[in-house]
């Protein structure tokens, strides 16, 4: 089990959500979050209870995951630069 911490774009809110998996030190967690299905708007919005949105990676960011022995990793490096 795993968090990450996720922002919505329009407003800043952010949301420390729960992941009821195992994070993969292979590089499949960072890929879930950067190019897979979470990486997808439609995805994120359920996390923050939003209405459906259209597909796209531009309303809310992935800023870092927490792993269960503290460690941060970070996510969405180059979209977190732009929105800052």
């Amino acid at each position: 089990m795993y968090k990450v911490m996720l922002r919505k774009n329009a407003t800043g809110e952010q949301k420390l959500v729960e992941i009821a998996d195992d994070w993969y030190q292979d590089g499949l967690s960072e890929y879930m979050w950067e190019d897979g299905n979470y990486a997808c708007d439609c995805n994120r919005a359920a996390f923050f209870g939003d209405d459906p949105c259209e597909c796209g990676e531009i309303a809310y960011t992935a800023l870092y995951a927490v792993l269960e022995d503290g460690r941060q990793v970070k996510l969405d490096a180059d979209e977190d630069a732009q929105a800052a």
